[in-house]
């Protein structure tokens, strides 16, 4: 399990990378805009002045086509590549798109080249399945192929491994809506689990102690490794007091006495 920071403000990287058991960061368009960031990319530079170069970074892509999506994708990484000083001089950056069918192919694409991504905004185990199982596009050729092994050679989880590397689930979301949401994200990595699938499942969209609580608890009882493919993103408040509990500030107070 690791700990991600979730937020659009480069302060908040700043003030994460003072945390040993921090991995790095997510963002995406609404948290950058509430913290009028124009985009990731000052988050990254915040990242990469702290030294944090063992960081993982999630950031999204966009666009009306597959072909819109790679052109995000291919800009980013060539200012961020020359940034770093080559690609994997760090720290990684994994690009997080959503689970429509123009973003699959992009990411499906993504995964061709041996890049890092996330499928996120995900809110069910069974949509969890069917973008898990992701099967990676050749480097070249079509968006879409038609006739392709890609279309007629079964379940993509059978033929190559699985894609792609992680999935974003919106526990918050999902609690919104009125459903159990520690409930959902914990059948979802069972599921993942007991097909075998090695994606990490990001809890997202997390807002308070208790709700992280709640997740943990309900993904350990989940069954035989569940637990091992949870990551969570947190806020920067709630990453800060991830290690802070009372009974341990009770214990250190009389260590030192």
């Amino acid at each position: 399990m690791r700990f991600y920071l979730d937020t659009g403000s480069p302060g908040d990287v700043r003030a994460a990378a003072a945390l040993p058991f921090a991995a790095g960061f997510t963002t995406n368009p609404v948290l950058l805009a509430r913290a009028g960031t124009p985009d990731a990319r000052p988050l990254l530079e915040a990242a990469l002045a702290a030294g944090r170069r063992d960081w993982k970074c999630w950031v999204g892509a966009g666009g009306a086509s597959a072909a819109e999506v790679l052109a995000q994708v291919e800009n980013l990484e060539r200012w961020f590549f020359a940034l770093t000083g080559g690609e994997w001089a760090g720290p990684t950056l994994v690009h997080k798109l959503v689970p429509t069918p123009e973003a699959l192919w992009a990411a499906a694409r993504v995964a061709g080249r041996g890049k890092e991504a996330c499928v996120t905004a995900v809110t069910g185990p069974v949509q969890a399945l069917a973008v898990a199982t992701l099967a990676p596009l050749p480097k070249s050729g079509p968006a879409v192929p038609a006739g392709s092994a890609f279309e007629t050679e079964g379940p993509p989880a059978a033929r190559t491994p699985p894609r792609p590397h992680a999935i974003a689930f919106y526990v918050g979301r999902v609690a919104d809506s009125g459903r159990d949401a520690p409930r959902a994200i914990a059948e979802t990595c069972a599921a993942c689990a007991s097909c075998g699938l090695k994606v990490r499942v990001l809890a997202a969209s997390l807002r308070t102690r208790d709700a992280v609580a709640d997740v943990v608890r309900a993904v350990t009882a989940a069954g035989p490794g569940a637990a091992a493919l949870l990551d969570l993103t947190l806020p920067a408040a709630l990453l800060a007091d991830a290690i802070r509990d009372p009974a341990t500030a009770a214990a250190l107070d009389e260590f030192a006495r």
